[in-house]
């Protein structure tokens, strides 16, 4: 998502309220996961397991968790059994083609310097500002490309506070742009959730003439390719005026926002009693 594609993070949220509070969850238009269309541009299908909220509804879903929506929610793919147990986002980005030239020259450790530097600029504002630092440990998933999918993917692993941070990305390329595909989750969950993430991306596909494929000459061209999507698009493209340090302090800051936004909203939306076990 524009705001920082996220999040698997932060452990379970317990939600306690005063006895007398009423057991509230909001209700959202579940449709089955199959043959689902989304703004035209891709399409979804998969078997009774999953459930498919639309564009519409998974900006209404984005708001009630207190994050603005972007225009650029295409929809949003869950668990039929467990719909908030995780969940994947689906955005489009219409940056334009992104070549994939570099594909072969993904340097992981190159890349990964790059965001320890911005860690450490960042965490001196967090200092500033008295917020626990936000420590980068590692790549959970390298950066990846695979080419007969157009599929980059990424996932880097913070410490905040003692408690794990992950940044899983996920990016199709497409005709016109980027599909940005967001995996919502607790730390416990990623492996699994992440499993299921990939299965749900085999049942989606950009609709003909959006797909990679179909690029044709005088299509508007990204002003970046594949290792600036990791590093972040327009920021990268700052690095050659030298301000690269610079906009990634605001960018490592904003994903431990993040994680503090999801827990308060998490709880504000999905209050219970104390003694109600039932689980959204």
């Amino acid at each position: 998502m524009k705001y920082l594609a996220i999040l698997c993070l932060i452990p379970t949220v317990v939600f306690g309220q005063d006895e007398e509070d009423v057991y509230e969850t909001p209700t959202f238009n579940w449709q089955p996961a199959v043959n689902q269309t989304m703004n035209d541009l891709a399409s979804i299908s998969l078997d009774d397991r999953y459930v498919f909220l639309d564009g519409s509804e998974t900006r209404r879903l984005m708001d009630l968790y207190g994050n603005p929506p972007t225009d650029m929610e295409m929809g949003l793919v869950a668990q039929a059994e467990n719909p908030f147990g995780w969940f994947v986002v689906f955005e489009f980005d219409d940056m334009g083609f992104v070549k994939d030239d570099d594909k072969d020259e993904l340097d992981a450790d190159a890349i990964y310097e790059s965001f320890l530097e911005g860690s450490k600029q960042s965490n001196k504002y967090r200092e500033e500002m008295g917020i626990a630092p936000l420590n980068l440990v590692g790549w959970k998933v390298e950066p990846n490309y695979e080419e007969t999918t157009n599929n980059l993917e990424w996932c880097l692993e913070f410490e905040s506070g003692g408690e794990p941070v992950l940044n899983h990305n996920i990016r199709v390329l497409g005709r016109r742009g980027v599909t940005i595909v967001t995996l919502v989750c607790n730390p416990e969950q990623f492996d699994d959730a992440l499993a299921g993430t990939r299965r749900i991306l085999e049942g989606f596909s950009y609709n003909e003439g959006q797909r990679y494929s179909d690029y044709v000459s005088g299509d508007k061209i990204a002003e970046y390719g594949l290792a600036a999507l990791v590093t972040g698009g327009a920021v990268a493209i700052a690095a050659k005026s030298g301000i690269l340090g610079k906009l990634l302090k605001p960018i490592l800051l904003g994903l431990a926002a993040a994680g503090a936004w999801i827990a308060s909203t998490f709880k504000k939306i999905f209050a219970r009693s104390k003694d109600d076990d039932r689980r959204v």
